[in-house]
């Protein structure tokens, strides 16, 4: 059986890591996990957009958790992008909007 990759949020926890972060209290602006926790498949088809997308912010550089964050925004109308990566979300534009609405 062939396993479909699931991309993780841990580049997002990363900071929550370092003494005196912020990430709980900006946390519990959105409400406790089982509200905004999501797993999803990554299909075949979605690596050359990957790929594009990291090609083309590869100036920042734009990361595969950032690309696959914008493929799956994409992919299901999403407006929403929960991030600490604020200084590249601003910039990224999906294709179904101008940018996203970043939270927290």
């Amino acid at each position: 059986m062939r396993r479909r990759a699931t991309p993780r949020a841990t580049a997002a926890c990363r900071p929550a890591l370092r003494k005196g972060s912020a990430f709980p209290d900006r946390l519990e602006k959105v409400g406790p996990p089982r509200r905004w926790a999501v797993r999803w498949p990554m299909a075949a088809e979605d690596v050359p957009r990957l790929g594009a997308l990291m090609e083309k912010y590869s100036s920042l550089p734009m990361s595969l958790a950032d690309a696959s964050l914008v493929v799956v925004g994409e992919r299901f109308g999403l407006m929403r992008v929960f991030t600490l990566d604020l200084r590249n979300f601003r910039v990224y534009q999906p294709r179904h909007a101008d940018s996203f609405e970043i939270m927290p």
